[in-house]
């Protein structure tokens, strides 16, 4: 199963002897392609049944990244680890990918307008920052397509469009090696020093506690 943020997970009258795993990934540490996979409003969210040979593979990944968290935490570790979970999150949504249904024909206008926004998004986020100009190029009122998103996803057109800005923002931290004045212009941010105001705001740190604490050069 797959919990993503905003979304409440529980666990009724489990066997006492039934044992498993709760993987906690930041979406920062998500690469673009899965994450449209696994946040498409039209994904089924049953509980996804996997084969003898696939469990064995992802709990080997899983019980390689449970060894290498007991070890003392060194840069060396936790690149390691961060390389296992993107493994075993290409795994996942590979599973996922497969198992998604056709419902081309069913799906209602919100989940439609939102499945358009969500790719407008991915492609003019360092351009269009506000819900209005997604809603003007979609040739939606803003009102009505804020309704839209938020019924098809549980969240406003706002709240995607800032998660967007600040997953991008840190995959530059870490992945990255230029300044945080050259990440805030290449997200479309004149004002870097509002730009890390910003980034505090968003993520609870400041861009580079972030760098220094996700080992990023």
């Amino acid at each position: 199963m797959c919990v993503f943020p905003g979304q409440i997970h529980g666990f009724n009258a489990i066997e006492e002897e039934v044992s498993g795993w709760f993987v906690a990934l930041d979406p920062g540490l998500v690469p673009e392609a899965f994450r449209t996979v696994l946040e498409d409003p039209l994904l089924s969210r049953r509980p996804l049944a996997v084969g003898a040979e696939g469990m064995a593979e992802l709990l080997q990944s899983l019980r390689l990244i449970h060894t290498l968290q007991q070890r003392p935490a060194t840069a060396y570790t936790r690149h390691a680890i961060y390389s296992l979970l993107a493994s075993f999150t290409a795994m996942v949504t590979g599973l996922f990918a497969a198992r998604q249904e056709d419902v081309a024909g069913t799906i209602s206008r919100a989940q439609r307008i939102t499945r358009e926004f969500r790719k407008m998004l991915a492609e003019e986020y360092k351009t269009l920052k506000s819900p209005a100009e997604y809603a003007a190029a979609l040739h939606l009122s803003p009102s009505y397509f804020n309704e839209a998103v938020k019924e098809a996803t549980g969240f406003n057109v706002g709240y995607w469009i800032q998660k967007q800005i600040a997953l991008e923002a840190k995959r530059l931290l870490y992945y990255g090696k230029s300044s945080v004045k050259e990440i805030a212009h290449e997200l479309g941010y004149e004002d870097h020093t509002y730009f890390s105001r910003w980034f505090k705001k968003m993520v609870g740190k400041t861009p580079g506690a972030f760098r220094a604490e996700f080992g990023g050069q």
